[in-house]
């Protein structure tokens, strides 16, 4: 049962490991072949030493002053071009078995907004992919285009996608991949489910259903 009284009336759902898989290391090992310097030095500077990425992601430096920074940093020797299709090949595909079970709940009725930490460069990358059918394009809330984020204010950033819902909190309910976004949604009043992200993608799906229907979705 819902934690809450009230029917859920929307569905905020988060994009990376839950619509679509993903692997830092993927793009990694690809700019690793433009410099000298080994995979693994390239991600501790990514996501560990730099706040470039955070940048990106908040929107507040642009693909060409991104490339520029990290390309002058590992020394390559890659163009643009190159560059960022490495960067951009961190996905490994689709959750077609999610996109489909969200699709049926959007079929009844339950409106769908995407919040997800993302650059520009990523999302764009993204477009041929088909979940983006289940969400109005005014339903995208994009890091890089609000300029906030999860990672920097899960808080503020679930707040204006309760905002764009055009609803109470408790009619809200949240899927997202990362415990410690799950538990500030339920610290604000949102139903919060965890998505297991297992390596066995038909067992995720069932049981997300399953805690759909926990939350009070019908479909």
């Amino acid at each position: 049962m819902p934690k809450s009284d009230c029917e859920p009336k929307v569905l905020l759902v988060d994009l990376g490991n839950v619509l679509v898989g993903f692997d830092t290391m993927r793009a990694c090992n690809d700019l690793a072949t433009y410099t000298k310097l080994p995979s693994a030095k390239i991600h501790s500077f990514l996501y560990k030493e730099s706040d470039l990425k955070q940048q990106f992601e908040l929107g507040q430096i642009t693909p060409t002053q991104f490339h520029d920074a990290v390309h002058q940093k590992i020394r390559a020797t890659c163009t643009y071009a190159q560059f960022m299709k490495a960067w951009n090949s961190i996905w490994t595909g689709e959750r077609t078995l999610v996109v489909n079970l969200l699709q049926r709940v959007k079929e009844k009725g339950y409106k769908l907004i995407l919040v997800s930490d993302t650059n520009k460069s990523h999302s764009e990358s993204l477009l041929p992919y088909t979940f983006w059918k289940l969400f109005d394009p005014k339903n995208r809330m994009l890091s890089f285009q609000l300029g906030i984020s999860k990672a920097q204010n899960a808080k503020s950033m679930l707040d204006s996608a309760v905002q764009q819902a055009g609803c109470s909190k408790e009619e809200c309910a949240f899927i997202d991949d990362k415990q410690e976004y799950i538990d500030t949604a339920a610290n604000i009043g949102i139903e919060a489910i965890l998505y297991q992200n297992t390596n066995d993608e038909a067992a995720d799906a069932r049981k997300l259903e399953q805690d759909l229907h926990a939350a009070g979705f019908y479909f």
